[in-house]
């Protein structure tokens, strides 16, 4: 079982398997950021479509519970993103204190 869940009381069974496999993406030994960007596009365009077809009370508790499930996602990655950074950035630093030298 992974750590990461992105569903709440209103997500539909297409939207958490779609959550699903985001996490298991997550939870991989090897982030597959390719994968991951893919997912999250398809999770945007589900979400968007799903909003068209509920009626406006339907619609304010879906939002309102998936406004949470997006800022946890967006600070998720966001702090992935700068773990890479400060990963290639010592990459960096230690490929010119190699050729410094060479």
């Amino acid at each position: 079982m992974n750590k990461y869940n992105f569903n709440h009381e209103h997500t539909p069974s297409d939207l958490a398997e779609l959550n699903l496999q985001i996490a298991n993406t997550l939870s991989a030994e090897e982030l597959d950021d390719t994968q991951l960007l893919s997912l999250v596009n398809q999770r945007d365009m589900l979400i968007v479509n799903l909003l068209d077809t509920l009626d406006e009370q339907e619609k304010k508790a879906f939002v309102e519970a998936e406004v949470v499930i997006n800022n946890r996602l967006e600070t998720l990655i966001k702090s992935l993103f700068r773990k890479s950074l400060g990963q290639l950035s010592g990459f960096i630093r230690g490929k010119k204190a190699v050729q410094k030298y060479k």
